[in-house]
């Protein structure tokens, strides 16, 4: 956006610009840039997870091959670290259907 390289600097714009009108709508901007990426790739996850269990329904293989694809995405997509792409995948496990 505008060449800016980094979410302080868009933050910035957009308050001096007066995009962001309200306290309430910066306080929760703000909030969103402390997530690690590890936690925004969970966060995803756990969407999708709902998503496919839905699409799937009782098909618990494609569900589980599919989170794990998902998953697998996920780890590259957010530039996750070797450790952090593990807790990813034991976290994925927990959302796989239970037998």
């Amino acid at each position: 956006m505008l060449g800016m390289e980094t979410t302080r600097q868009m933050v910035d714009y957009l308050e001096a610009s007066g995009s962001l009108e309200t306290e309430t709508v910066t306080f929760n901007f703000r909030n969103i840039m402390k997530f690690s990426n590890y936690k925004l790739a969970k966060a995803h996850l756990r969407g999708y997870a709902k998503w496919v269990k839905f699409f799937y329904g009782n098909d618990k293989p494609a569900i589980r091959e599919a989170i794990n694809i998902k998953t697998h995405e996920q780890s590259k997509e957010w530039d996750l670290t070797e450790y952090k792409t593990n807790l990813l995948h034991n976290y994925a496990c927990t959302l796989h259907p239970k037998d």
